[in-house]
């Protein structure tokens, strides 16, 4: 009985985390279709690090007020 139990949660938990994948996948391609439909020019990585920079900045400030 218990087995079964532990089974079946272990299947719920593979399921659960299908699931979680499976929509970040569909929520990461539908994001690089809107990417795709700016036709913006690729970032620089000098750009690419002042908004990784900036977020980080971002997060600290609201841990801050905390």
């Amino acid at each position: 009985m218990r087995l079964a139990e532990v089974e079946d949660f272990v299947d719920f938990l593979k399921r659960r985390e299908e699931r979680t994948r499976d929509e970040a996948a569909r929520r990461l391609g539908e994001a690089f279709e809107k990417l795709d439909a700016l036709n913006a020019p690729p970032m620089t990585s000098e750009e690419v690090q002042a908004e990784i920079d900036a977020a980080r900045a971002e997060r600290r400030a609201r841990a801050d007020r905390r």
